[in-house]
């Protein structure tokens, strides 16, 4: 090999490698690998709120009651407990209607910490309630602002979004 050729492939490869270099410099700017995290947990909360909706629906359309929940209570998935058989953080039996139940288990937020949980407080005599969760991306805050609840923080599902505050 010549001494130009040699030369004119090391000079390519440090082109191709300055190239790449900028190519990752600018991914790693622009794709914030945070952000998407964020996204992706918000994601899976709305979809945990909505199975844990169905769940509650089928069980009061079940003629199933509220009776063992107290109204002003917040119940929530600190604990960490996801049975559904009343010894998860919603102490239901969800098990007891006769209908199936959409959620093999109760789910817990994904980073279930630091203020991020699944709450839900009912109204016993009304059997309506609230479940609400905390969102952390910016692609979803105007998903909690124009939910129809009463706090512009929290992402509120149910039959009745004035239960929580």
């Amino acid at each position: 090999m010549h001494k130009q050729e040699m030369f004119t492939s090391v000079t390519n490869f440090l082109v191709i490698l300055v190239v790449l270099a900028g190519l990752i410099y600018l991914g790693l700017k622009f794709i914030n690998p945070s952000k998407y995290l964020n996204k992706t947990r918000d994601q899976q909360r709305i979809s945990d709120l909505a199975k844990i909706q169905t769940a509650l629906d089928l069980y009061i359309a079940d003629n199933k009651n509220f009776d063992k929940l107290k109204f002003n209570q917040i119940y929530d998935s600190a604990s960490n407990q996801t049975g559904l058989d009343g010894s998860g953080w919603l102490p239901l039996n969800l098990l007891s209607a006769s209908v199936p139940m959409p959620i093999s288990f109760l789910p817990v937020d994904p980073l279930n910490k630091d203020g991020f949980y699944y709450q839900i407080g009912v109204n016993p005599q009304a059997k309506t309630y609230e479940i609400d969760c905390r969102l952390e991306s910016a692609d979803y805050s105007t998903k909690a602002k124009n939910d129809g609840g009463n706090n512009l923080d929290f992402y509120e599902i149910g039959s009745d979004l004035s239960i929580l505050k």
